[in-house]
């Protein structure tokens, strides 16, 4: 069975769904948006699927507090800690916002009991961070190079600003 799915205009296809992944976008609420049935999430383990308009940041900070920073599997974070996290996590969101020119960003996630990992997605359908880098360069690169030096503290494409900041502090996290 071929299953399609629109979003934002675009249109995604797949012959296949691993019955574990599927039950995972059933328990975060991103399949039960286009007719799948919706599962509850007993284990607590799934971040909400959640979009956005790149307006709603308040919408984005209340989100990340609830759904991401206060799960019980991260450790303990002091109230600074918390802080600079979320205005890394917000930095991210920001980013989607100014470079991908995108209507919407998408934002979910799941925690592995068993790998001990927090997996955390936010997406846009714009232009990417390669087309960005490579405008800004004016020369093509790599998508791997260009992630690798958007990442790097201090780096920016916008004009006169350092960035990046977002992405090297959680770096720190997550390495």
């Amino acid at each position: 069975v071929m299953n399609k799915l629109a979003l934002n205009g675009h249109r995604f296809e797949f012959d296949y769904l691993k019955p574990d992944i599927q039950k995972i976008l059933c328990k975060n609420k991103f399949l039960s948006k286009y007719g799948y049935e919706k599962i509850t999430d007993q284990n607590q383990t799934t971040i909400q699927f959640l979009e956005l308009k790149p307006n709603q940041g308040d919408e984005f900070l209340t989100y990340i507090q609830s759904e991401l920073l206060r799960r019980p599997e991260l450790p303990k974070l002091s109230e600074l800690l918390k802080k600079k996290m979320t205005e890394s996590i917000f930095e991210i969101f920001q980013n989607a916002k100014t470079h991908s020119k995108s209507e919407e960003i998408i934002t979910c996630g799941q925690f592995f009991p068993n790998k001990n990992t927090i997996e955390f997605s936010i997406t846009d359908i714009g232009i990417g961070i390669k087309e960005n880098v490579c405008k800004f360069f004016h020369r093509d690169v790599s998508a791997t190079k260009a992630i690798e030096w958007a990442i790097q503290s201090g780096h920016s494409t916008k004009d006169n600003i350092t960035g990046g900041l977002g992405f090297a502090i959680l770096r720190e996290f997550t390495e």
